[in-house]
């Protein structure tokens, strides 16, 4: 008789610094109502995934899930997989750390659990082959990584029923390729078309492994997917109908084959992950490119054959797409290095523990869940980073230092005070790029651009409605789907939103351009390169920069130049502007400077703004306004618990308005607040040989 075995896991994940009310709410319509269905099916067995840092929340907040999840386990129905306990992307984080990221979930596992893992789940099946080494000196004996990483080294889908190994500096793994099509049927189609697939998939004397992994969430906790899941019985009606057939459908864990199949043979991987991360890691324009390839090849019925040549960029890409996210990452490998410097101590644990939680993968990427783009995802990133950099002790004094701290082969100036620690980055505007408050674990320069990405391209197809009631929408099908009037808000920013940013503007620009990147630049230092002219590191709280560039004034281009010098208080960053005409007619502009200040109380009532001790008629971070003759503004945050001040020299013209930027997520589009912009300006009348002169200041009441 024909039979085939199916190896049915899920992976639940919520990131370091989620809502409460999140977990709360998949718990209640995911992770909980699986398990209660899973019980009343004891002959059904399957793997689980929980995240270290879900499982924490849960120990805290639902301790009955775990319980009910142990009783599973002892009565041997559920295998654990391990990972990292923070969910890194294990390829880009020390080796070191992936090895301690995978012991310290397997160390939890056993000891609350009872469960010792073989097998990991591997963070968004980013593969790379330098991580084998750490997963075996582990303990851990298999990976699961998607069908679409052995279909770029040219396996046929008749390969793919089984394991395969690897090796890496002569240290072999066992990998198990998850089945796409599975993926996309579970739970989505009605049951009957998964057991149609199994049983084409079903053979002569058996040993064909039908494998799908997936998130946890999808079965309850996507959109539409709890009343299709449990309210109309999919769940139960597919674990059902699979023990109908235990005959010749057989449950099994991935350590069960692992004991009684022999390997399939040998496979060395590409590094990838699955084929959409492969798109969203592209630059925009070009994953345009590749989803319109896509979508041609499936309509002449030539994706199959053609779909090994078709692929993305790599996971790593995203690091250079956005900039904002590598600046975390090079914070963290930075932070690493340094904690490895200092002798052992409980301090040095808890700093590399809250490393650890910065590894988690989220906030680093996007793709069709918000990621990058959600700012409390991100500002959990930076906590982390100013915990331990506070442990590390790295701020017990004034330090400044010239290195390449972004690994882009030019030098930033990186400094650090008992209160706070910036960057500045001379090569790129002179901008302060970080400023970490310590006390308050905020970097309040933890903003993001708006740019242009894949799916705001036109061609894009709107999302899909089911064909029939029995089939739902997957995540994938609702990614395209776009809200006409969000729509009407995209604009993109053509320099990163940080803090001293100088601008010259002509008599056109006003407000409503500024604020849309849509105005005329009269001079080239928004993203000029700035000569370091004086730096005395741990000597002198002074940084001065200067750069000549141009600035063009009706039809006249005039050489000035501009003087920067930072000034490092206590709790304050100054700087002063010094303007010299270096030419030969009398210069007549505006000058401009921005700064952006991603608050924690986001677009909430917890914000507020104040003019000159006056709050405005809207005082919320996310009004705008064009205010003449200020002199200060200060940004109230109850939720973190402080105030920052904006001040200046004289009286200026303030505009102020909300970055935010127009994103997907798994239920739509969405507009999300970044940071609140700041650009006080003022009229400059420079003789030939003239100077001026300006100075702020950003302080913080800690």
């Amino acid at each position: 008789m024909k039979s085939v075995d199916l190896l049915f896991g899920i992976h639940c994940h919520q990131p370091v610094g989620n809502f409460d009310f999140v977990f709360e709410e998949l718990v209640e319509k995911s992770y909980l109502p699986f398990l209660e269905v899973l019980d009343k099916h004891p002959g059904f067995k399957m793997t689980v995934h929980y995240t270290g840092g879900l499982l924490e929340w849960l120990e805290v907040h639902r301790p009955g899930l775990l319980e009910k999840l142990r009783e599973l386990i002892r009565r041997g129905q559920v295998e654990m997989l391990g990972g990292g306990f923070y969910e890194p992307i294990l390829a880009v984080i020390p080796e070191a750390d992936r090895r301690e990221q995978v012991l310290l979930l397997t160390r939890y596992l056993k000891e609350k659990l009872g469960a010792v893992p073989r097998g990991i789940w591997l963070a968004e099946r980013v593969w790379d082959s330098s991580i084998v080494p750490a997963l075996v000196q582990a303990g851990i004996e298999y990976v699961l990584v998607d069908d679409y990483h052995f279909t770029c080294t040219g396996f046929g889908p008749e390969q793919l029923h089984g394991y395969y190994m690897t090796e890496e500096e002569g240290q072999a793994l066992a990998i198990f390729p998850i089945d796409s099509r599975l993926r996309y049927l579970t739970p989505f189609q009605a049951v009957d078309k998964s057991i149609t697939y199994l049983e084409e998939m079903a053979s002569d004397g058996g040993g064909r492994c039908a494998i799908v992994v997936d998130d946890g969430e999808k079965y309850g906790g996507w959109p539409d997917t709890y009343d299709w899941v449990y309210t109309q019985g999919w769940l139960d009606n597919f674990l059902a109908t699979v023990e109908s057939h235990r005959d010749w459908i057989h449950t099994k864990t991935f350590s069960e084959i692992l004991d009684s199949e022999p390997p399939r043979g040998r496979v060395y991987l590409p590094t990838a992950s699955y084929f959409e991360m492969g798109q969203w890691s592209l630059p925009a324009d070009k994953a345009v490119i590749l989803g319109r390839a896509h979508r041609q090849m499936e309509r002449s019925a030539s994706l199959e054959e053609l779909r090994p040549f078709l692929h993305g960029g790599i996971w790593k890409n995203f690091l250079v797409k956005y900039p904002e996210s590598n600046l975390m990452h090079k914070k963290m490998l930075f932070l690493t290095q340094e904690a490895k410097k200092i002798p052992p101590s409980p301090e040095r644990d808890t700093a590399q523990l809250a490393i650890y939680r910065a590894q988690t993968n989220d906030a680093y990427w996007h793709g069709v869940f918000g990621g990058l783009y959600l700012p409390h995802l991100r500002h959990a990133i930076h906590y982390q980073l100013l915990v331990a950099e506070s442990l590390i002790g790295d701020g017990e004094g004034f330090r400044c230092r010239l290195f390449d701290y972004d690994r882009d082969g030019s030098s930033e100036v990186m400094v650090s005070t008992p209160v706070y620690s910036c960057g500045i980055i001379p090569h790129l505007g002179g901008h302060l790029f970080d400023w970490g408050i310590r006390p308050w674990r905020v970097n309040l320069l933890n903003t993001l651009a708006r740019r242009f990405e894949h799916y705001h391209e036109c061609e894009t197809e709107p999302g899909t409605t089911p064909p029939d009631t029995e089939s739902i929408c997957t995540i994938h099908d609702r990614e395209s789907a776009s809200d006409p009037c969000l729509r009407e808000e995209l604009c993109y920013d053509w320099y990163p939103r940080r803090a001293f940013i100088e601008h010259f503007f002509g008599d056109s620009a006003d407000l409503a351009g500024f604020s849309r990147s849509d105005y005329d630049e009269q001079g080239d230092f928004v993203l000029g390169e700035y000569a370091i002219q004086q730096i005395e590191p741990d000597k002198r709280p002074e940084l001065v920069l200067e750069r000549n560039g141009k600035v063009r004034s009706g039809d006249q281009d005039f050489e000035v130049r501009v003087l920067k010098t930072f000034h490092f208080g206590d709790k304050q960053v100054s700087v002063t502007y010094r303007l010299a005409n270096l030419s030969a007619l009398p210069l007549r502009t505006r000058f401009g400077v921005e700064c952006n200040l991603s608050m924690p109380a986001n677009n909430g009532p917890g914000g507020r703004y104040y003019l000159d001790g006056e709050e405005p008629a809207e005082p919320s971070f996310v009004s705008r306004g064009e205010d003449v003759g200020v002199s200060e503004v200060k940004l109230s945050d109850e939720v973190m618990g402080g105030i920052v001040t904006f001040g200046w020299e004289r009286p200026a013209a303030l505009w102020r308005f909300p970055l935010q930027t127009v994103s997907q997520s798994e239920s739509g589009w969405e507009k999300t607040y970044q940071s609140s912009v700041l650009t006080p300006s003022w009229p400059v009348t420079l003789e030939p040989g003239g100077e001026w002169t300006m100075r702020l200041s950003l302080g913080v009441s800690v």
